[in-house]
């Protein structure tokens, strides 16, 4: 996850859920899905706003090459 500078702010790595929680400072934030092994491309870039006290749910779909 990178601010709106691309300067790295946060990273995570998701559970055997899919799922990953991360706690950022406010902002204007870019989620950045890296390549996994076995997925066909890479999810795509997801820019968000951060509010104070706000939580949010980013969704990304990643392509597994099944029908």
């Amino acid at each position: 996850m990178t601010d709106s500078t691309g300067a790295d702010v946060a990273s995570g790595t998701t559970g055997s859920d899919g799922q990953v929680v991360i706690d950022v400072t406010p902002g204007a934030l870019v989620v950045v899905p890296q390549p996994v092994d076995g997925l066909l491309g890479t999810a795509p870039v997801v820019t968000v706003a951060v509010a104070g006290d706000q939580t949010l749910r980013v969704t990304t779909d990643c392509d597994t090459g099944i029908p």
